[in-house]
């Protein structure tokens, strides 16, 4: 089993996602469904913690399946996910920014207006 928090989270959403009766069961406990994060990209490990923190139904799914039963989370790497989405917003935000057309003056204009 995983020891990272992240690790866990991941093996939880692909395991919920890789069947239809689970990811039915998941959309009983939140309103939006999960989304896996592919393990090179940063900014879909952001949209996981994103909905993963806003829904919290990963608890309730790891509380009723057996199987998931080792990978439960706990509330202090729960705060660790906020925390790190926290932390992975404003550069989420700026690569947006920088992939826009006319990067340089947008990100000059957003300094000045956000006084």
């Amino acid at each position: 089993m995983p020891k990272s928090a992240i690790a866990r989270l991941r093996l939880i959403v692909l395991w919920t996602l890789a069947s239809k009766q689970r990811a039915d069961k998941y959309m009983e406990h939140a309103s939006v469904s999960l989304d896996y994060d592919v393990d090179t990209r940063w900014n879909a490990l952001l949209k996981m913690l994103e909905i993963a923190i806003r829904e919290r139904a990963i608890n309730r799914m790891c509380a009723e399946y057996k199987p998931l039963e080792p990978l439960a989370l706990f509330e202090t790497e729960w705060m660790f996910f906020g925390e790190t989405f926290q932390v992975m917003l404003p550069l989420y935000e700026k690569a947006l920014l920088v992939s826009q057309t006319a990067p340089i003056e947008r990100y000059w204009l957003s300094l000045f207006q956000s006084d």
